[in-house]
């Protein structure tokens, strides 16, 4: 762990940009509480997002003076808006009352920040993961052209001019690693851990107290269970690694829950102007589709049930009849919206297939520990009777529909193939790990609902003992003592098995040397030493040629040097084909081709040692393997059987 005290200015300058930025803007927007740390965190990434697509247009190089004009330009327009917003009364909290409010957060972040660098092992590590070379590479790309522009993503289509791809994930690491110096992979960690234990904690509270009214019991309760979801946030850290997905499903809960809020306002904590718990829902939706689309589907998903419950109280709210109709209006033209994504959606198949069918794949998802053996029982427990109790109460049943549409989602994903499946599914590519990954978000409130009973039975219990133990207990501490007890069931219980595996699952993906040879190895120990000297042996504008299947793209966002093959399913033209294809037995005539090329050097890692997908995936790059018998390749290093060899035509 003291591994990453280096990494600690680029984990706070992360923490920084997605907080700061849009701290001015929530706080002329009357946000306070809970609330104004989940709205600064919403509008940071909308800057970030607003700021990413506006530079390019302005002719301004990526960094941070773009993201300062936004923010500025942000925070004076919503100061604008200020005079038109209704003050509140200010909120006023005992000094202890704040610092007790901080626990589930302080709880549940740190919980999560020990598990993910447990992982990852070391804040330089990279993911051994196919996904992962599009994404690290993707941040160096940005800071290659100065371009955040998520219509202008075209590192894997460099032939294209408009490619559009969900770029803010990107952009702040790459913003990181600019301002910091940290490289690409160490920046990407930095993002990936504030995520998971900043950005990921402060929205499910935000969105779990109302559900709870902000009692200390329920919100320490959902700190725990956030914690200890495998399902959300560290599969999103094994399964792809899907960085642009983590983050949409992180700011999902912000969204939701400023509708919720805007729908209900007399929930809230600390009362807002509803205008701005709508400007803010709005902001948190379009910062969470800036990261990923899946996240807009994810918002609709959730959003149904609350939006429906709303429009069946609009008629009974005394209205006006102008008033009815506005709502109605409203109500209406939210359905209109969520029927035409999924009318409109044409995301590609993941073609994946799943043991077991549609049964399976409900209980799978019940268990709260989707896609690992191990399952978590006792978290299913308090979830399932957190909805049990929510429906006898008839509180906020809305929740419950949401939480059973989640599960029938995913047990569709996982148990149905064809037309079917795409009519329910295919806006996230029929994949029920990103399904599963949606699960947390709906089932920490309803956890916590439960958990907040047990609070209040040992409470009373503890209150009606004849003989207090010991005698001279003040009755001041009785909740402080089942507060606590509360807290050692859940993480004894929460923190079971399946995290164990999870956290092993998500270790082994970043580790060289994996222990479990079902385990991708797209880097070995050797090459990875290689790539991390190659700056220092190849001069900066060097081009390198590579199977990108066997790790060689890694050279572009580890050693900043670019590189020909930067994906494995980069389009490329015809001399770049041949070279893929037939480097090894060309002899002198490669020649003209890496000439044109602008290739300087070849790195050979061997036969690709990738083992999740199978061989015809890569044939087409094995001229690439096993170079050093070309005549015209002169061998510049080598670390084991990893070597970079020198383009040497005459």
């Amino acid at each position: 762990m003291t591994a990453w005290l280096s990494a600690a200015p680029a984990l706070l300058t992360t923490i920084a940009l997605t907080t700061l930025p849009g701290l001015p803007t929530a706080y002329a927007l009357r946000l306070r509480g809970l609330g104004f740390l989940a709205g600064s965190i919403a509008a940071s990434f909308a800057t970030i997002a607003v700021a990413s697509l506006s530079a390019p247009l302005l002719g301004v190089r990526w960094g941070l003076l773009p993201v300062l004009i936004c923010a500025a330009v942000l925070a004076a327009i919503a100061f604008g808006l200020r005079r038109w917003l209704p003050a509140r009364p200010p909120l006023r909290q005992h000094p202890k009352a704040r610092l007790l409010a901080a626990v589930p957060l302080l709880l549940a972040g740190s919980i999560i920040a020990v598990e993910v660098a447990r992982a990852i092992q070391a804040p330089e590590n990279v993911s051994q993961t196919y996904d992962a070379v599009f994404h690290l590479n993707a941040a160096e790309f940005i800071l290659d052209t100065g371009d955040a522009s998520p219509l202008h993503m075209t590192l894997a289509v460099p032939y294209q001019a408009i490619a559009p791809y969900p770029t803010l994930w990107h952009a702040v690491v790459a913003l990181v690693s600019g301002i910091t110096g940290a490289s690409i992979p160490v920046a990407t960690n930095a993002m990936a851990l504030v995520v998971a234990a900043w950005v990921w904690p402060i929205a499910v509270l935000f969105f779990t107290a109302p559900f709870v009214a902000t009692r200390r019991s329920g919100m320490l309760a959902a700190g725990v269970f956030a914690a200890t979801s495998s399902a959300f946030p560290y599969l999103l850290l094994s399964w792809g690694v899907l960085y642009p997905n983590l983050l949409a499903n992180a700011l999902l809960p912000i969204a939701v829950g400023f509708t919720h809020l805007a729908l209900r306002p007399s929930l809230q904590a600390s009362a807002a102007p509803r205008a701005s718990l709508w400007i803010t829902a709005a902001g948190a939706l379009g910062a969470t589709g800036f990261a990923h689309p899946n996240g807009v589907y994810g918002f609709a998903v959730v959003a149904l049930p609350l939006i429906i419950a709303y429009a069946g109280r609009v008629d009974r709210r005394g209205l006006t009849r102008r008033g009815r109709i506005g709502r109605w209006i409203g109500v209406l033209a939210a359905l209109a919206v969520i029927v035409t994504l999924w009318a409109v959606v044409q995301n590609g198949d993941s073609d994946k297939h799943y043991a077991g069918g549609v049964l399976k794949g409900a209980l799978s998802a019940l268990s709260n520990a989707p896609q690992l053996p191990a399952k978590a029982w006792f978290v299913s427990l308090f979830v399932l009777s957190g909805a049990a109790l929510l429906l006898i109460w008839k509180q906020h049943r809305w929740l419950v529909v949401s939480y059973s549409l989640i599960v029938a989602l995913y047990a569709i994903a996982v148990g149905f193939n064809g037309p079917l499946r795409d009519a329910f599914t295919v806006a996230w590519y029929n994949d029920a790990a990103r399904l599963a990954a949606l699960l947390p978000l709906t089932a920490v409130p309803l956890a916590a609902v439960s958990a907040m009973l047990l609070f209040d039975a040992i409470r009373l219990g503890l209150a009606r003992l004849p003989e207090r133990l010991p005698a001279r207990t003040p009755a001041t501490w009785i909740p402080v003592i089942a507060l606590l007890a509360v807290a050692a069931i859940l993480l004894t219980g929460a923190r079971g098995s399946n995290i164990g595996s999870q956290i092993g699952w998500m270790s082994g993906l970043y580790s060289a040397t994996p222990a479990d040879k079902d385990q991708p190895d797209l880097l070995s120990a050797d090459e990875m030493a290689l790539l991390q000297r190659l700056d220092t042996e190849t001069p900066e504008d060097a081009r390198i040629a590579g199977d990108p299947w066997s790790g060689t793209a890694y050279a572009y966002s580890i050693a900043g040097r670019t590189v020909l093959f930067p994906h494995m399913t980069s389009q490329y033209d015809e001399d770049a084909a041949t070279i893929a294809a037939g480097l090894r037995d060309m002899g002198d005539t490669a020649c003209s081709y890496l000439d044109r090329l602008g290739v300087d050097y070849v790195l050979d890692f061997g036969d690709p040692n990738f083992q999740v997908y199978p061989a015809e995936k890569s044939a087409h790059f094995s001229g690439l393997r096993h170079v050093g018998g070309n005549p015209i390749l002169q061998e510049v290093d080598r670390e084991g059987d990893a070597a970079l060899y020198r383009v040497a035509c005459s």
